[in-house]
């Protein structure tokens, strides 16, 4: 399974509640969380990795912050991170999600 540091949950946390504050009062979104997405999951060496607001599904990896899920990661997916860490970078343009191993 994909490692996620304090910090990382954190972030992904500050963000979650950035884009629920600005969504619109009939959106639904108790359950929403970030999955990451991965172009390519067959090919680790190759594959592009996103995030998009979904929520969990049945056989999800889910990963809490303040009780509320941040992190979502399907069954390849996970395969294709299992050895990795998501951390954060700083940077002069701000805080980054970084994996790392």
């Amino acid at each position: 399974m994909l490692q996620v540091t304090r910090q990382a949950r954190n972030e992904l946390h500050q963000m979650l509640m950035q884009i629920l504050a600005a969504a619109t009062p009939q959106t639904d979104a108790a359950e929403l969380g970030f999955r990451i997405v991965a172009d390519s999951p067959e090919d680790a060496a190759e594959a592009q990795l996103g995030l998009a607001l979904d929520a969990p599904r049945e056989g999800d990896e889910i990963v809490d912050h303040q009780g509320r899920s941040v992190l979502i990661v399907d069954p390849p997916t996970s395969l294709l991170l299992c050895d990795l860490t998501l951390d954060v970078h700083e940077t002069p343009e701000g805080t980054q999600l970084e994996l790392r191993r």
